[in-house]
């Protein structure tokens, strides 16, 4: 329900697909098909959502933010097509596997402040925390 809850969801997001490699290394370039059929792909779209439900839900309503039904149906593609990038981008060697939470957490929360016409002070706040945790070199 809130940034902390997402936080720590998204560091045992990073676990487990550090732990099971060739599984998460498989589902990117299955989301990402053009031949997916539509079943498999709310599936996998919806493993990833779950990461930020109701989280989502509740920084709308601190922002006082109604999405209409398409322009939530696109945040939430967009969520899920950032999360199996990065994923996808640290397993094959193009991000250090150990900032794999930190770029998922910058990369989706980016996502959805970038969406916002007011983001909460708690989102800017982490943002601009995280964003110092990036390395310099």
């Amino acid at each position: 329900d809130t940034i902390e809850d997402v936080m720590a969801r998204f560091d045992h997001l990073a676990g487990v697909v550090l732990a099971s490699r060739s599984y998460s290394a498989a589902l990117a370039p299955i989301y990402f098909s053009a031949n997916l059929d539509a079943g498999i792909y709310e599936i996998l779209k919806g493993i990833a959502l779950s990461h930020v439900f109701p989280f989502l839900d509740n920084v709308f309503a601190a922002s006082h933010f109604r999405a209409s039904p398409h322009l939530r149906a696109l945040i939430c593609a967009q969520i899920a097509n950032i999360e199996y990038s990065v994923i996808n981008d640290t397993l094959a060697g193009r991000f250090p596997e150990e900032h794999l939470a930190l770029y998922l957490k910058i990369a989706v929360l980016g996502c959805i402040a970038g969406h916002l016409p007011r983001v909460p002070s708690d989102l800017t706040e982490m943002l601009a925390e995280l964003r110092q945790m990036l390395p310099t070199s």
